[in-house]
């Protein structure tokens, strides 16, 4: 929500939403194997990607 809210100066609950369960999702497969420090950092890492991802995807082929 903080990135979403500095982006566009107000939090949107569904895209906190979704980047939680892209977070989720980036450290289920390696959880047995990293720290829980590297899981928190996979785990916001991916949800970065995943809001930049929507962006993306919204702008279109045009990036306007």
């Amino acid at each position: 929500m903080l990135f979403w809210h500095l982006k566009f100066g107000k939090p949107d609950i569904s895209m906190a939403w979704q980047r939680h369960a892209g977070g989720l999702v980036a450290i289920t497969a390696p959880c047995a194997f990293v720290s829980p420090t590297a899981a928190v950092t996979i785990g916001i890492l991916a949800g970065l990607v995943v809001c930049s991802g929507v962006l993306i995807n919204e702008r279109g082929p045009q990036g306007g």
